[in-house]
This record gives C-alpha cells, structure tokens and sequence, in this order.
C-alpha cells in the first residue's frame, strides 16, 4: 500500500523521464519480440509467485483422511513425477516459445492473477484449499519419501495454469491450434488421474483462467458500465423538495445491509443498531462539513466521520443495555457490502473522483452538469482515474474475508480491527489516485491518507483486545426487517433529497 499509494508515484515525479525497467519489470505492451533474458526472468517470476502460494496453501491446510476406497489411475510414485514434470513443462515453456512482448505480458499477469485468486479463495476456505493444484488434500500426507514429489508439486501451477498458458499458444500459433489442444488436453486429463476432486479442479479451472486471461477485457467493460453509471444524474421536483436518483444506492445498501447486521447481531440489538446507524450517519455529516463544508458544498458527508461517530454510538447503545460489540461487529462485516452499494452514489454525485489518467483507455469521462466533477474541480470530459470503482473492488475482497472471519466465530474486536486495516490499506493507495480540489494536503500525503494511516493503527489496536464471540440468540422477527427500514429511509434522505431553494447549512446536496 505504501509503495502503491506514495513511493511508486514519488519516485515517478522526482525522477520523471528517467526511470528504467528492471529484468524484473513487466514486458512491454508491444508487438516487439522480448529477449530470451526477459523471457526467463517471466518464467522465473510466475514459478516464484507459484510456489510461495503453493507454501502459503500447504502451511493453512488440514489434511483431509484419504479413504481407503481411494484410488488413482496411476498409483506408482515415478508416473506421478513423470505427469508433474509434464504439466510444469507445458506452463513454464510457454513465455520461451511467445514471439510478442504482449503475449508474454498477457501470460505473465494472467498467471499472477490465477495464483491470487486460487490463494484467495484457499484462505476463505482452508477446507478446499489447493482447489486448482495437483496438491489438493493429501500433499501434507506425503512422507520424507516421497520429498522429490512434494516439492515437484510446490512449483505446480495446476488446472488454471496450464489453460493460461493454452490460450497463450493458441493466440501465438493459431494455425497450429488443433494440435496445441490435442496436447494440453491430454496433458490436463493426465493432470486430473493423479488429484482428488478432479471435476471440482476442472470447473474452478476454467472459471479462473477465464478470469485471468481475460482481466482486460472485464475490466473495460465495468469501465464502461461505470462511466453510464457517473452520467445517470436524475431528479425530481416536488415543490421546495428535490428527489436524486443517486440516493436510492445508499438508501439500498443501507436497508440490505442493516438486515444483514440484524441477522447476524440478532432481533435483540436489532432497535440498537438503528439508533447506532443514525448517530453514525449524522456524525459523518458533521465531519465533512468541518473538512469540506462551503457555499457550494452545504451537505457533504465524510467516511472518516463515521469511524469516529462509532465512538459516540458505541457509548450510547451501551447506555441503552445492547450489545456494543456484537452490533460493532456484524456492522464490520456488513459495511463493505454497504460502502461498495454507496460508491455509485459516488460515481454519480462526483465526489471521490480521480484525477487525470495517462492512459485514457483506462479511466471514465464525466459529462453531467450536476457532477461535482464539472461544477467543483471543472473536469469535463477529461479521462479520470475510476477511484469509486477501485474502491468497489477492494471491498468485494474484504466483505468476504470479514464474512469468514464472523462464520469463524473470531472475537468482534478482531473482525471490527481487520476491518479498520483493510479498509485503511485500499483507502491509502486510492486516495493517492483522486483529483478532489477541496481535500487539503500535508507533507506530500492528502488529508484523507493520514486518516487512513490512523485507521490502520487502530485496527492494530482493536485486535489486541481479548473479547470472546458474543452469544447470540439468532432469532429472526419483523423487527429486523422494519429497522433496516428505518435505516434505508434515513440514508435516502439523508444523502438523497434536500431542499435546493434553501441556502441554510444542510440544506443543498448539491
């Protein structure tokens, strides 16, 4: 986070028009064909990435009992090695026969990106962890014997990464594709004789090398999803009252997500959590108009504000006899899935936008002459970082770590501190990338960087504190949903209808 949110782009404006690429450095985008040295230090770099992934899975799994009705096609241990050696050749040879250096490129990051998706999916799920390598379940069973194996399999990519690195051959000999696929489809059915769950590995497989290989592609088209999205602005006058489109987001994700803290926190804190969502509401609206509150600006509203309005609604639901950590906990777990619903209010209202990309191709235009981006930082049409998108996506990640961390029954303080860092680390590097004109700076980092440094801190702290999981009744009742209710409505109208006549302070949205 430190290198992406502040030295990376440090070191790019105090040296600019001097920086090098090392061995180590992605290939070019070009149709150039890359050296043999470059080449090898791609190979290199995805075995490296393979097997600390590899060791990271094998270090977190249990072992499952093998049954005794178990059986392999091939059972002999020098077969065994024969296929592994096999498959590991068919990966690790591709970037020496790419003729292009953005074959090679395309490879290299699609490769990278399976073996992160797989060590993702592995720590949500130890018990399927090696879901897409040939050491699922019984690689931690191996004896001292059997050493030549285990480490064979370390440097394994698996199902995913041997269909990366077909795809690879066929975009670089396409008139050879036949043969290409009569050889990696025996390669993979020989493969799949030697693991368990092989119809598990085949479909995860194919769903993550379709993922990775195509990462450009998904990621243009949610550009261009998002870009409609920031130009939606909708409103609607009722007299003195004004009714924005952008409000329904926040309204939405604060209904589904205050049932999901009602479910897991259950109906007895539920009317606790109602007035803890308010209060943290109305803190975030005093914040940010303490930071960015002005004449253009009458009703602002600040995250940062909420973390520290979970001080002041802690306290008072204590008062009222709920269980504090149980609401502040399930609300950890819940409020990625909220702020993520939040941020196409962002993209809409303009706020958290980004500032000026290089690559144009890469960032969304904004074009509505309601957008705080035209009226506020006058950048019309110019190609912007997708902050609110880079946002969304690190949610999605976190919301189901700190979903597992809950269904692990793990101390709320834990789950609310993981939370704080998470969020603070995603917060830092996307902070670094917006373009608002209003957020102050010091010392190089924006406001809203120290912030997420203090966020981060603090979670340090909060995972300190020795609290057992709460016990809770999990009974479900009207109450629940009727308070996520309450709550929806008050984050509609809060952040989605004011008074656009009014200039009294809180008045105007925008």
């Amino acid at each position: 986070a430190l290198v992406l949110g502040f030295e990376q782009l440090d070191l790019e404006d105090r040296f600019r028009g001097e920086l090098h690429s090392s061995l180590f450095s992605l290939p070019a985008n070009s149709s150039e064909e890359p050296t043999f040295l470059k080449k090898a230090a791609m190979a290199v770099l995805v075995m490296l990435i393979v097997l600390t992934g590899n060791l990271i899975i094998a270090t977190l799994t249990t072992p499952r009992p093998i049954a005794e009705s178990a059986s392999y096609l091939f059972d002999n241990n020098s077969v065994t090695i024969f296929i592994i050696i096999l498959s590991i050749a068919g990966v690790y040879l591709v970037p020496f026969l790419v003729k292009e250096s953005f074959l090679l490129r395309h490879w290299t990051i699609a490769s990278i990106a399976a073996v992160l998706l797989i060590l993702y999916v592995s720590l949500l799920l130890p018990d399927a962890a090696g879901i897409s390598y040939v050491i699922a379940g019984d690689i931690r069973l191996f004896s001292a014997s059997r050493a030549n194996l285990w480490s064979l399999a370390m440097i394994m990519p698996g199902v995913g990464g041997l269909l990366i690195s077909f795809y690879t051959l066929v975009k670089t000999y396409p008139r050879t594709k036949l043969i290409i696929g009569a050889v990696y489809s025996i390669v993979l059915l020989l493969i799949l004789s030697i693991c368990l769950d092989s119809w598990i590995q085949l479909v995860s497989g194919l769903v993550i090398s379709a993922i990775s290989f195509n990462l450009l592609p998904i990621w243009k088209w949610i550009l261009a999803l998002s870009e409609k999205i920031a130009n939606s602005w909708h409103e609607t006058l009722l007299g003195n009252v004004r009714i924005i489109n952008h409000g329904i987001y926040v309204g939405l994700g604060a209904f589904f997500g205050s049932l999901l803290i009602g479910v897991l926190a259950g109906e007895e804190n539920m009317w606790g959590i109602v007035i803890f969502a308010i209060t943290v509401t109305v803190c975030s609206a005093l914040w940010a108009q303490i930071i960015e509150g002005s004449n253009k600006l009458k009703r602002p509203f600040g995250f940062y504000g909420a973390l520290i309005g979970i001080i002041f609604a802690g306290l008072l639901v204590w008062y009222l006899g709920f269980d504090v950590w149980a609401i502040i906990g399930a609300t950890s777990v819940a409020m990625p899935w909220i702020q993520g619903i939040g941020r196409l209010r962002c993209l809409i209202n303009g706020c958290c936008h980004g500032s000026i990309i290089s690559n144009s191709d890469l960032g969304i235009r904004y074009y509505h002459h309601r957008s705080r981006v035209v009226t506020i930082s006058e950048l019309k049409g110019k190609p912007l970082h997708p902050t609110p998108v880079y946002s969304i996506a690190w949610l999605f990640f976190t919301g189901f770590i700190l979903l597992v961390m809950w269904r692990s029954e793990l101390s709320p303080a834990l789950i609310f501190g993981m939370y704080l860092i998470l969020n603070g680390l995603g917060r830092f590097v996307e902070e670094a990338y917006r373009g608002e004109v209003q957020t102050p700076s010091a010392n190089k980092l924006r406001l809203y960087q120290w912030t997420a440094i203090a966020s981060v801190v603090a979670g340090i702290i909060m995972t300190c504190i020795p609290l057992p999981f709460p016990e809770l009744s999990h009974q479900i009742s009207w109450n629940i949903p009727l308070g996520a209710l309450i709550i929806g409505l008050f984050t509609f109208f809060s952040m989605g209808v004011d008074f656009p006549n009014s200039n009294a302070r809180f008045s105007r949205l925008v």
